[in-house]
């Protein structure tokens, strides 16, 4: 019931609509019950599946920290979880509530810079192409002149571009770096021969493949190679995301590292409605 108290002002409320007076001005508002329990209903969807897409994001970062490290930009984690939430809703076959990041469009994921002060596709102007087989990735460069095509820091005399292959498996709450493969790159003026790399090895049968493709700078400093890398210097981009496809279970490479080819635990993951 509403009704005008003495200063003019009305106060109470009709069906589902409520009145009262705030710094002298009358406001309406509707109040929460059967009339907009749907709506409600919607923005608890929509907000768990923020939730989600949040989680995802911490977790894709916390896989790929090796290469992240510390160095990105302040915006970055808000900026991976804008991209992870529009991968998400990509997917208008199944409704909110119900789909995961594997099921969005993963090439919105494709090409997501870690660090805006120092873009990697500002320092690498090479053409890297990249294609999914059933074994794994297949990744071509084409012969490159290095003072031509890669932006060198002052006093850097050479530069690592390393390519990582994770893989995250949501069904078993696991991840896996499968292998990596690096490139040494002088800043020179000769030229670089192509490369074709067969990245096969520890491939699994099902999961979210993460390519990451980085630059290290460093200089020689008393016979040593010292690197120059800092949070304003670590170029650093997803260079491709996709599902698992065929039969997986690639050769095993000897990388040296234990850590390649085994599963570890995903800490904190939210599971999934669907």
């Amino acid at each position: 019931m509403a009704r005008i108290d003495k200063n003019g002002g009305l106060r109470g409320s009709v069906g589902n609509v409520s009145y009262r007076v705030s710094n002298g001005q009358n406001i309406l508002q509707t109040r929460p019950g059967k009339g907009n329990t749907k709506v409600h209903e919607v923005s608890l969807q929509n907000y768990g599946e923020f939730s989600l897409a949040s989680n995802r994001a911490r977790i894709i970062r916390e896989i790929l920290s090796p290469v992240i490290r510390s160095y990105y930009d302040g915006a970055m984690i808000n900026r991976l979880n804008r991209t992870v939430v529009e991968t998400i809703r990509s997917n208008d076959a199944l409704p909110i509530g119900f789909r995961d990041i594997y099921d969005g469009q993963l090439s919105l994921l494709q090409g997501f810079e870690f660090n805006e002060h120092s873009l990697f596709s500002d320092y690498c102007k090479v053409e890297i192409q990249n294609e999914v087989t059933p074994a794994g990735l297949k990744l071509t460069m084409p012969a490159f002149v290095p003072l031509e095509k890669m932006a060198f820091p002052f006093n850097a005399s050479h530069c690592t571009m390393k390519v990582l292959v994770s893989a995250l498996d949501l069904t078993l709450q696991r991840f896996s770096y499968c292998c990596t493969k690096e490139l040494g790159i002088p800043a020179t003026n000769k030229l670089m021969p192509a490369v074709e790399w067969d990245l096969n090895e520890n491939i699994p049968v099902r999961g979210l493949m993460l390519v990451t493709v980085s630059l290290n700078y460093s200089e020689k400093c008393l016979g040593e190679m010292v690197s120059l890398n800092r949070p304003k210097l670590n170029p650093c981009q997803l260079l491709r995301v996709f599902n698992a496809v065929g039969n997986g279970g690639g050769a095993v490479g000897d990388h040296g590292n234990e850590f390649f080819g085994e599963w570890f635990k995903v800490v904190g993951l939210v599971k999934g409605v669907g």
